[in-house]
Parts: structure tokens; C-alpha cells; sequence
């Protein structure tokens, strides 16, 4: 049995009419993006202090 070709793309244009892909260009993409940022980046900030010895 053969397999067929493969066309993944990592990033979806919209203009383009592909099925096999992991993201997209559009405004959800980049809200849900900058919001697992600022997530990480506040728990890196917390744990810096946290992890400080104060006293």
C-alpha cells in the first residue's frame, strides 16, 4: 500500500486552502499566544521571588 504525499504546514495562511496544519494566522492564534506568554512570564517572575531569600 502506498502512502500518500504529506503537505503539513506549521502555520496556516488565509488565504491558502490546506487541512494539515498545527496553527493559524488569524487574531485567536495571536490573543491565545500572548496570553500563555504573559502566563509563563508572571510564573517565572513569581517563582524569582519566591525563591529569594528575603529574611
Amino acid at each position: 500500500m502506498k502512502q500518500g504525499k504529506e503537505d503539513f504546514k506549521f502555520v496556516k495562511e488565509v488565504k491558502n486552502k490546506t487541512r494539515n496544519f498545527l496553527l493559524k494566522k488569524d487574531k485567536l492564534t495571536k490573543v491565545g499566544f500572548l496570553i500563555i506568554v504573559i502566563v509563563l512570564v508572571v510564573n517565572f517572575i513569581v517563582f524569582l521571588i519566591s525563591s529569594a531569600d528575603l529574611f
